[in-house]
């Protein structure tokens, strides 16, 4: 199960820095089960971090988003963003049809 300390490490094993904004936005994101817009997410932050900037907010939700730590929807035109739902990290599953035929499913991650 991805939590905090799983997403740091997976961004560490990537040779990305652990900064407070970061750490911030994924705690806030985490706390959350929906998909949050940009203007939340910032006023969360900046709640915590005052100085943070709007483009920090962007990068590092890009960034997360490429690392597959974050999704992210377009929703009316604007970006929305969630962390990253826990069933994605199943990469094999084995089923039964409804004819007992059995299929192997890969995700990719």
């Amino acid at each position: 199960m991805m939590n905090l300390s799983t997403a740091i490490q997976k961004l560490k094993q990537k040779g990305y820095k652990h900064t407070k904004q970061r750490e911030h936005m994924l705690n806030f994101l985490i706390s959350q089960d929906r998909y949050i817009p940009v203007k939340d997410i910032l006023y969360s932050i900046q709640q915590v971090l005052p100085n943070v900037s709007h483009n920090t907010i962007y990068r590092n939700l890009y960034l997360l988003a490429n690392e597959k730590l974050l999704e992210m929807t377009n929703l009316h035109g604007k970006r929305y963003f969630r962390f990253a739902c826990n069933l994605m990290e199943i990469t094999n599953i084995l089923f039964v049809t409804y004819v007992g035929v059995q299929k192997h499913l890969n995700f990719i991650r």
